[in-house]
């Protein structure tokens, strides 16, 4: 399917692959609350969503220019803004997208997940969440303690397999270079390839690394930016539409019961808004709400 959406799509659009594990539930959430706040039409998971670290890097080559202060892509304000990526599908030197079923994480993500509901004023359903998470089949021991999972009747998930994840980013070839730069591991540019367009576009067979710059004033508009998943466990990735309409309706049905926390997420996770907002949405913001 990767291969034919490439087909598909390869002359307007660079196919870039970003291999993930534990934060797979987290973009999910990104995905349903962009749809939910700013009317989003997407369903696709969305692997960043808050807004104002992008005034540091608001682009590739303004990551590229902070990266000698940032040391290598470790560093929290490259995280924030990026992600490591491959530009084939076959070839790599450390997470190969095609085996991507296994499973690839750099870091721990519990502490991302909580600041998420914070900014978003979602902590008065975090269990609610992790259930949803834990019922399609998500890690969710990596989202809270395991003691928590417990106490609330789910059982942690014990050696979990096909728990990889693959995201296939098509970004239209005229903004390639503003969103994504070649590199090397650790984020280090890769000085052989300083034209991504043009190095994914040569007649041979395409290698490397890059880093993708998710800006969510690019990936909310899916005429510059489109995005397929694929999921290494079999009923996740069937129900993964299902999932998106059960997250919309829980924060659909929590921002209407405490309008405040709107606001909250408006103020904390969306500001500078992304996207320009639906007449509908403008007038929910600037209604005076308790």
């Amino acid at each position: 399917e990767a291969c034919a959406n490439e087909a598909k799509y390869g002359g307007y659009y660079v196919s870039i692959y970003h291999v993930y594990c534990q934060p797979a539930f987290i973009y999910e959430l990104h995905s349903a609350i962009a749809h939910v706040l700013l009317g989003w039409g997407g369903t696709s998971p969305l692997p960043r969503l808050h807004t104002s670290p992008f005034k540091l890097a608001p682009d590739a080559p303004e990551l590229k220019k902070k990266l000698k202060a940032w040391k290598n892509d470790h560093a929290l304000n490259f995280r924030n803004c990026a992600i490591a990526a491959n530009t084939t599908l076959s070839h790599s030197n450390e997470a190969t997208p095609a085996n991507f079923w296994i499973g690839y994480c750099a870091c721990g993500i519990q502490g991302i997940f909580d600041r998420l509901l914070n900014q978003a004023g979602l902590t008065s359903i975090k269990i609610d969440l992790v259930k949803l998470a834990h019922r399609y089949h998500f890690d969710a021991c990596c989202l809270t303690p395991s003691v928590n999972l417990g106490s609330s009747g789910m059982k942690p998930q014990q050696n979990f397999q096909f728990r990889g994840n693959l995201m296939q980013i098509l970004i239209r070839r005229d903004v390639v270079n503003t969103f994504a730069y070649a590199s090397h591991a650790m984020g280090v540019i890769d000085a052989t390839r300083t034209d991504l367009r043009k190095a994914v576009a040569k007649n041979a067979t395409i290698t490397g690394q890059c880093r993708v710059n998710c800006n969510p004033k690019a990936f909310l508009n899916q005429r510059l930016v489109k995005i397929f998943v694929f999921q290494g466990q079999e009923n996740r990735h069937k129900k993964r539409l299902q999932l998106q309409e059960e997250l919309r309706v829980l924060l659909r049905n929590h921002y209407n019961k405490f309008p405040g926390k709107e606001k909250h997420a408006y103020k904390d996770l969306l500001t500078p808004l992304p996207i320009t907002l639906k007449p509908q949405m403008k007038e929910l913001l600037s209604r005076t709400r308790p």
